[in-house]
């Protein structure tokens, strides 16, 4: 519209939820300049003026509707996401769980039920003495003091990997493997620690039976060892007391009775490989018993 004092123009527009009023008035050089104008040069002028107003008004709208569809695309990504990983913790057999930098147990995977008997609520208040045998609670406890000290000093704290004793809701106990990685930000401080702990109750079984069948093995090597230094030393007693009565054979004149001198001879060979007998079994004995070792010559 126009007035005495000039040329204005309004326009009322809704965007991101609040209404806004544009409103255009001509300076006064412009009024001056038109005044002697036709009604036809005021006509375009406003015209000129509400298309402009429309593309602006039109880019504006488009620009939000561009932003609201990347805002729903990336909310949408990140429930999926979200999703993902509760199927995943809700399904793994592992426990998960996370940590933060003042000690607190921040996440527990629900798979603690399974393998302690208590719920993830329950397993984030449970004191560390309920948690861990004494002997795991001393490993936890010095590996979170050499994060806090690496934390201290400006480094990135070291992952962990060993065997810990967990605690059941009925008091037993089962052997894990825990993995824990601390999680750094972009200005080297500590966010958080996550952690993976595994049911490996199954694995130790296995290894407490092979290393009780090794000592079951070690112990008949070293019965057998025993068994044959025996043999070796009772051979080499009772081929002693033949070799005087004999070795006297070599001393006899030769006699007519030929027959009862091969006898003789014949029963110190026998001695002879008897006695070399005993002395091969007790060097056996020796050299399983680490009493000797044999040397390879060149």
């Amino acid at each position: 519209m126009t007035s005495s004092g000039g040329f204005i123009f309004t326009e009322k527009l809704e965007l991101f939820g609040r209404y806004w009023t544009l409103r255009y008035t001509t300076l006064p050089g412009f009024d001056a300049s038109q005044r002697f104008s036709s009604p036809w040069a005021d006509l375009a002028t406003l015209l000129l003026i509400g298309m402009l107003v429309l593309g602006l008004s039109g880019s504006l709208i488009s620009t939000r509707r561009r932003a609201e569809d990347i805002a729903q695309q990336l909310t949408g990504e990140l429930r999926v996401s979200e999703q993902r990983h509760r199927v995943v913790a809700d399904s793994a057999r592992d426990v998960l769980w996370s940590m933060s930098p003042l000690g607190e147990i921040t996440y527990v995977s629900p798979a603690v039920e399974k393998l302690r008997g208590v719920t993830p609520s329950e397993a984030m208040k449970m004191p560390l003495h309920e948690t861990l045998t004494p002997e795991s609670a001393e490993i936890s406890i010095a590996y979170f003091q050499q994060v806090a000290k690496a934390v201290q000093c400006g480094k990135t704290p070291e992952s962990f990997q060993g065997e810990l004793e967990y605690f059941r809701k009925d008091g037993s106990t089962f052997w894990t493997e825990c993995l824990s990685f601390p999680l750094m930000d972009a200005n080297g401080n500590l966010v958080e620690i996550v952690g993976v702990t595994r049911d490996i109750s199954e694995r130790k079984h296995y290894e407490d039976r092979l290393l009780q069948a090794r000592k079951q093995a070690e112990m008949s090597n070293t019965d057998k060892t025993r068994f044959l230094s025996q043999i070796g030393h009772a051979l080499e007693v009772s081929v002693k007391d033949f070799f005087p009565y004999l070795s006297r054979t070599e001393a006899l004149p030769t006699v007519s009775d030929e027959p009862h001198v091969n006898s003789l001879e014949q029963a110190l060979k026998s001695a002879t490989f008897l006695w070399r007998m005993s002395q091969d079994i007790l060097d056996l004995a020796r050299l399983e018993n680490g009493d000797l070792v044999l040397v390879r010559e060149p």
